[in-house]
């Protein structure tokens, strides 16, 4: 370890010593050309290399991380601020949290888009919750706006998402999410439009740990406050559905995920997950489709993910 931190240390002020204009080249932006230098290029781990790059003329500085994910020691994993739906972290924070003997993070990077307080009509109920898309480890912990929330009418070339599958093939691409539930093998799928966040009138959400064991469910109203935000309804027009996952199952993207009736609060919306494994909330329609559902039932949940909708479509 000694000569490789001495060897460390000599490469760096080795690339130092040099003026960036000494490792330059010209690349094409949108038909015009930039130089582009060079700054830092070195292996930080195993398969892994950082690379600087300055384009001075934009001005824009670029930090690249480069892997090799067919190298055994190289993994991609996402996190989540402080593993809550609601809530930030610094990435530094972040890495040495995730960090153990034989797992150490040694590059992060932010990502996806979080709703902040000012923003109309969603800031104030879902500031510091991402708008789009995060699943940790096969859990989902929030959806892909795919109803009130919708960005620009819909999700179809809106909804980017980059997803790596445990045996680290890469997605990045628009795709279409869908978010349904199955109740005991039954023909019918019901549409989930809100994940960790509130139910809308006439919606289905769903909370799990991620949202916390005591946070009272959001039911949100049908009229927006007088800055035109969205505001709590008082509860009491929902179903609640509280379920456990079925022995032998596993969170998991693209495939049905089995989870057994324990609890059903009706005249509800705002109760708690407590230690159970999922909630089903539903208002209004989203109440009706919920209706014959029975404790000991089993229901399923899946989300999936349809990258290239418009040409070959691929399902992960």
């Amino acid at each position: 370890m000694r000569i490789n931190k001495c060897l460390f240390s000599v490469v760096v002020g080795f690339l130092f010593m040099f003026p960036p204009s000494l490792r330059s080249e010209n690349v094409t932006i949108d038909d015009k050309s930039y130089q582009m230098d060079r700054l830092i290029e070195r292996r930080i781990g195993p398969g892994t290399t950082y690379l600087r790059l300055r384009l001075p003329e934009i001005p824009l500085n670029v930090n690249m991380v480069i892997a090799d994910m067919t190298n055994e020691y190289v993994r991609v994993e996402n996190s989540v601020a402080n593993e809550s739906a609601k809530g930030t972290e610094k990435i530094v924070s972040a890495a040495m949290r995730l960090s153990e003997s034989g797992h150490r993070a040694i590059a992060g990077q932010n990502a996806n888009f979080w709703a902040v307080s000012s923003q109309s009509p969603d800031g104030k109920l879902f500031s510091s919750q991402t708008r789009n898309v995060s699943i940790r480890n096969g859990k989902m912990v929030t959806e892909c706006n795919m109803a009130s929330e919708m960005a620009f009418g819909g999700p179809l070339q809106v909804t980017g998402l980059m997803g790596i599958s445990p045996d680290k093939e890469i997605y990045i691409d628009y795709c279409q999410p869908s978010m349904v539930i199955r109740v005991n093998d039954g023909i019918a799928l019901y549409n989930v439009s809100q994940c960790n966040k509130g139910v809308h009138p006439d919606e289905i959400g769903i909370y799990n740990s991620f949202y916390g064991s005591d946070t009272k469910f959001s039911p949100i109203s049908s009229e927006l406050d007088a800055n035109g935000f969205y505001r709590l309804a008082e509860g009491g027009d929902a179903t609640e559905v509280i379920l456990d996952i079925a022995d032998g199952e596993e969170w998991m993207g693209g495939r049905f995920i089995d989870f057994i009736v324990r609890e059903i609060r009706t005249d509800a919306g705002t109760g708690t997950l407590g230690n159970h494994d999922l909630a089903i909330v539903g208002r209004g329609n989203g109440r009706t489709k919920l209706a014959n559902v029975k404790v000991g039932d089993r229901v399923a949940l899946k989300y999936t993910f349809r990258f290239s909708p418009s040409s070959s479509s691929v399902y992960p």
